[in-house]
Formats: structure tokens, sequence, C-alpha cells
């Protein structure tokens, strides 16, 4: 995983910081975890499922773009973030506030948090996923890979806080607790 000393020219060399520029519907993250690179940026359409983090290793995921049904599905772990920007060579489209996510957002989530550049509708959130607010702590969390993601894609970072962020987060460490019969058998 990233050591703390490297240099960002380093980490890129090392695979420790992957660039994704495309990959229309794809499905990305499965089972992601400690053998994968600890950052990874997208741009468009995609889905994060499973993802889990241990210790002081947590894997960021960051889509320029919008994401589809299931974004964060069985998260246990890490950061997903999704911008909400068509970004195409030299010009930026927003994608419309509310549009920037599918639904069945971060169902069964138990672990890490979802940030999301815009509004989430409350029958976008999946079981166990639950709107908490954005605080100037999970400001200073992501500036760094948004500096990141703005350097490689050439998106101004100001442009990017332009909007407001929602923070999606795990309601219990439990989210299914309620559909199992705990009867012995």
């Amino acid at each position: 995983m990233t050591k703390k000393n490297k240099s960002y020219d380093q980490m890129v060399k090392d695979h420790e910081i992957l660039f994704a520029d495309g990959f229309d519907d794809a499905v990305m993250g499965i089972a992601m975890d400690l053998d994968l690179p600890r950052v990874i940026y997208s741009k468009e359409a995609m889905v994060e499922i499973m993802m889990k983090e241990y210790e002081e290793m947590r894997p960021v995921v960051i889509y320029g773009g919008r994401t589809k049904e299931f974004f964060g599905e069985y998260m246990s772990g890490g950061i997903l973030v999704a911008l909400g920007m068509h970004i195409d060579g030299k010009s930026i489209t927003e994608v419309p506030d509310d549009q920037v996510v599918g639904g069945s957002l971060g169902s069964g989530i138990h672990g890490g948090v979802i940030y999301v550049r815009g509004k989430v509708p409350k029958d976008h959130l999946g079981v166990g996923a639950t709107v908490f607010p954005f605080t100037e702590e999970d400001k200073l969390l992501l500036t760094p890979y948004l500096k990141d993601f703005s350097k490689y894609f050439n998106v101004p970072l100001k442009r990017i806080w332009e909007r407001k962020m929602t923070k999606i987060a795990p309601a219990s460490s439990r989210p299914y607790a309620s559909y199992y019969n705990y009867r012995s058998i």
C-alpha cells in the first residue's frame, strides 16, 4: 500500500495511483481490497461494489462522471466519490444535481463512506445507507485526492468545490439484521 514518504510520481509509477478515463458501464472494485491500487480515478457511469479496508489501508475511488444503480453496494470500507462532471477534453459539463448517482446507493453498506457532489434523492438510498452532514473534516479528508484528480484530468479544484457534497455512510454495521430470524432451529 501507499507509503507516506513516497512522491506522487513514484506512487503513479508503482501503480498505487491508477488513472482510468472511460470504461462506460463497467463494474470496478468487486471485492476491492489490499491487493489492488490504493487510489483509482475514473470518469463515467461505473459501479463500485464490495470495497473493504484494513487498518490504515483504505481504497479510494473517484468517479468524475455519474454512477449507475448500486454504487457502493455491500461496501465495508474505503472511500467512494461521485463528482457528476462530464469531462471531455477541455470542456466540462455538469450532470444535473440530482442525477449524479442511481438508485440503491450504498445498499447493504456497513463500513466506509460515499461522497456525492450534488443532492441525493431519498428514494435513491439503499438499505442501510444514511445521509450524514458533510463536515470540514470530510473536506480535509477529500482534498488531497481531489487535488490529484484535478491535476490529472485538468479540472480546477475550485470548480469541484462549487457544488455541495452529500455524505452517505452506514446507518449501522449490520444493515440487514432485522431481515433475519434468530430463532434456533
